[in-house]
This record gives C-alpha cells, sequence and structure tokens, in this order.
C-alpha cells in the first residue's frame, strides 16, 4: 500500500481499507457503506483485528470479557458457500456467540461463524464442541496454525437473537472474514459492533 503524505484523510482510510479487505464490492446488500473518520478509534481497531478480537476488548476496556455461545448446530448447506468454497449438501457447524463483559454486562459483539467440520484438526472440532471460548483462543490453544483473510465491512442492521432484542434495530458495525489453513478456507466468520457513542471526528 503506497499512500501520498499529502493525501485527506478519506483517501488514506479508502486505500487502506481496499488494502486489507478483499472483497468489499462483494458484500451483501444489507451491508452499507461507513465513514471510518466518523467512528471512534475502538471501532476501527475491532473492524480489521482478526484472532484476537476478546483480547483487544479486554485490554481496551479493562475488564474481563465472556464469550457466551448461544447456538451451535450442525446442518446441511442449502446452497453453495462460496466463500467457504461447499457445495449444496455439504455438511457444516453454525456457531453463533455473543462478548459481554463481566463487569459492565455491556454487549461487546455479536459473531456467527459457518465451519467446515472436515477441514478442522480433531482437537479444534473437539473445543468447539465441548467448550465456550472464542475461536481466536481456541485457535492459539490448540496451536492451530492459520491465515485470517478480511472479506469486506460495512454498517447494518443484524438478525438479533432474543437475548439481544432490547437493543432496538439501529446498524451495527460489521464485518467479515475467513480463517484459511493449508491454504483452504476452514471458516467463515461475521461479526457485529455497536458503534461507541459519539464517534471520534478526524480532521
Amino acid at each position: 500500500m503506497v499512500v501520498s503524505a499529502a493525501a485527506t484523510v478519506e483517501e488514506f482510510s479508502r486505500v487502506m481499507m481496499d488494502d486489507l479487505f478483499v472483497a468489499q464490492d462483494s458484500r451483501p446488500t444489507q451491508v452499507q457503506p461507513v465513514d471510518l473518520s466518523c467512528l471512534a478509534p475502538f471501532d476501527r481497531g475491532l473492524l480489521v483485528i482478526v484472532g484476537l478480537v476478546t483480547q483487544f476488548i479486554e485490554a481496551s476496556c479493562l475488564e474481563p470479557v465472556a464469550v457466551i455461545k448461544l447456538s451451535q448446530v450442525r446442518e446441511r448447506l442449502s446452497i453453495a458457500d462460496p466463500w467457504l468454497q461447499a457445495a449444496p449438501g455439504d455438511s457444516i457447524v453454525r456457531r453463533r456467540v455473543i462478548l459481554k463483559g463481566e463487569r459492565s454486562d455491556r454487549t461487546y459483539a455479536l459473531g456467527e461463524a459457518v465451519i467446515d467440520p472436515q477441514r478442522l484438526p480433531p482437537s479444534l472440532e473437539e473445543r468447539l464442541d465441548t467448550g465456550d471460548e472464542g475461536i481466536g483462543r481456541l485457535l492459539r490453544r490448540t496451536r492451530v496454525e492459520s491465515h485470517g483473510e478480511l472479506l469486506w465491512y460495512g454498517q447494518a442492521v443484524p438478525d438479533l437473537p432474543p437475548e439481544l432484542s432490547g437493543l432496538g434495530d439501529r446498524p451495527w458495525l460489521t464485518r467479515t472474514y475467513r480463517l484459511l489453513r493449508g491454504g483452504e478456507p476452514m471458516m467463515v466468520i461475521s461479526e457485529w459492533f455497536q458503534k461507541t457513542p459519539g464517534g471520534d471526528v478526524v480532521q
């Protein structure tokens, strides 16, 4: 990424995000553009960090964050998933969690992972079935080497579970990325984050 020092904030942010997110033009229609310069630094960090989201929140907010598993079901795809490189009828695991501050009770994030269990090492598959830890932490504990590829980002109204119905229908920040192992996608993860009130106007 080469950007002139004379570039405006808007020009720099566009070039930076285009360099990071490889499929921004393929984002779903409900994912609308977002002006990075009006977001708080905490929110901008959440959009681009891969694999350390829980730890990033804990370090930023100085409180432990609980990963609460809402659901984890095995099902078969009804249509192909090109980002998971999976065909109709393939078996997948759909996992949904929320990240919640243990002291503040603040909901920091909602996440959904679509996982190809055939591409997981047994140690990771077992921990996903039995544990309540975040995927990034599980990858480190099981020493699974993976590569994160950011796909798209923006803002959208999430399909909130009943546990979060009181948070209303306003747009949340969202991003989607996938984790690859040996060149093959293990999972595609979409996350939603509430915007920090007030934002941060960058001059």
